[in-house]
């Protein structure tokens, strides 16, 4: 059998930086400004933690962005570097969250409140794939076997 390998083993061999929390790589001014993504298929007990901390800096960059709009209207000049500033802040953060979406309801909806203040730029989806059930297979069959006709 193939060892396991460490975090820093993995990060050497692929050549990617590692984190030990989502604070961390929100925080590294190489990587975390540009991420406009994140799909959070973590321990379900985590989910509340890692989702509040994108959500929570969607906000911010949103924020950052109207203050720096603000700023460029009151000013008679405006250069390229804020509205490089401006693009790079007002980048929303699109999330995926695997099913369940928390461990309790308030979770969920603290969640989805906070959701409501990166939109329109943000996406926040919760993932309900059902390939894999056994209800599933058991339709492919239905479907495969033509016993319920032809589906379009």
């Amino acid at each position: 059998s193939t060892p396991m390998l460490s975090l820093t083993e993995l990060s050497k061999k692929y050549n990617c930086p590692h984190y030990s929390s989502i604070s961390d790589l929100l925080v590294d001014p190489e990587v975390g400004p540009l991420i406009d993504g994140a799909i959070i298929s973590t321990s379900h007990s985590s989910h509340y933690t890692v989702g509040t901390a994108l959500l929570q800096e969607g906000i911010h960059r949103r924020k950052m962005a109207e203050a720096i709009e603000r700023e460029e209207e009151g000013s008679a000049t405006s250069g390229e570097k804020n509205k490089l500033h401006t693009t790079v802040c007002h980048r929303a953060i699109n999330i995926l969250m695997e099913k369940p979406m928390t461990t309790s309801v308030d979770e969920a909806n603290k969640l989805w409140e906070m959701s409501a203040l990166t939109y329109p730029e943000g996406a926040f989806v919760i993932n309900h794939t059902a390939s894999y059930r056994p209800q599933t297979e058991v339709a492919r069959r239905i479907i495969a076997s033509d016993q319920i006709g032809k589906i379009r």
